[in-house]
């Protein structure tokens, strides 16, 4: 219950069902714990961090990413062979490092990443041919690239997206029917064109959201219900808008960011408590608000 009412954007029906699964959890371990019942609550903090990153709570967040990562590491211990225990301990770093990024701590941040990702290639290096695997060492890299992009360490930060595209190719190549590896290629563009913009090199970073566009805009013509494409779609579209600002294509710009408000304002009516749409929003109609009423001639591309 507690997922469905996430994914249909209802984040108080979401917070008080896992609540309440996380207490039920806690009374039954007090006289029948077992390593069953840790694994189910381990889920359960898990998703109550996913939920307090989502409404803005990312103190509590943190808290409760930090207890998953405890309980699950406590269970690795236990089984250190087992790799259902190690991929839990790399899911608990990741979304701890997602957490504390929010507030602003990247190098904590970009250690739980590293910790991550050196757990997703070791088992990597164990089954090659596990895409799972192929596609969190992936992710983890997209996340730590922007992290150290919003740190400001952008000479690191380009390498890890580096790494993301090359994966995110290869995996697309190998299926083109996955929406999904449609997605993560779209976001791996997307993050390295946000990095080039902050190095102050926009025709660079043009050339990454072209794709991310075209990527993101095929994702959405076969999964048009996703929530979570939407506002990555929208999120990559105000960036695009920001080039052409700093290109001085006023027009184009305004297009651009009028598209990403519209996904936004879509997407929020299905999720009307995301702190992360609702400040996108905020942030799109201040660009807007921002651009000049005039119009200019278009500067063609060299």
């Amino acid at each position: 219950m507690g997922n469905a009412k996430f994914a249909l954007g209802d984040l108080d029906g979401a917070l008080a069902f896992a609540e309440q699964r996380l207490k039920i959890e806690e009374q039954l371990a007090a006289s029948h714990d077992s390593e069953d019942l840790r694994s189910e609550t381990w889920q359960t903090l898990i998703n109550l961090g996913v939920i307090k990153i989502e409404v803005g709570d990312d103190g509590s967040a943190v808290d409760y990413e930090e207890r998953a990562l405890a309980m699950s590491q406590t269970l690795l211990e236990k089984n250190p062979a087992n790799l259902r225990m190690r991929r839990r301990v790399a899911v608990s770093h990741d979304w701890l490092g997602k957490a504390l990024m929010l507030e602003g701590k990247y190098a904590e941040a970009g250690s739980e990443f590293e910790k991550a990702k050196g757990i997703w290639e070791q088992l990597a290096a164990n089954d090659p041919n596990n895409t799972d695997f192929q596609r969190f060492i992936a992710t983890t890299d997209g996340t730590w690239c922007a992290c150290l992009a919003h740190a400001g360490l952008l000479s690191q930060a380009r390498p890890h997206c580096q790494k993301t595209i090359v994966v995110a190719e290869g995996m697309m190549k190998s299926d083109k029917n996955n929406v999904q590896a449609v997605e993560d290629l779209a976001s791996s563009y997307d993050g390295m064109g946000f990095v080039l913009y902050l190095m102050h090199s926009p025709r660079a970073a043009m050339g990454f959201e072209r794709r991310a566009d075209s990527l993101y805009r095929d994702a959405t013509a076969r999964d048009p219900e996703s929530i979570e494409n939407g506002v990555d779609y929208a999120r990559a579209l105000m960036m695009y808008g920001r080039i052409e600002t700093d290109l001085h294509r006023p027009e184009l710009a305004r297009e651009n960011f009028q598209r990403a408000q519209g996904l936004l304002e879509r997407c929020g009516e299905h999720n009307p408590k995301s702190r992360y749409i609702l400040h996108s929003l905020d942030e799109v109609r201040a660009e807007i608000k921002a651009l000049p009423n005039d119009t200019v001639p278009i500067i063609p591309e060299q």
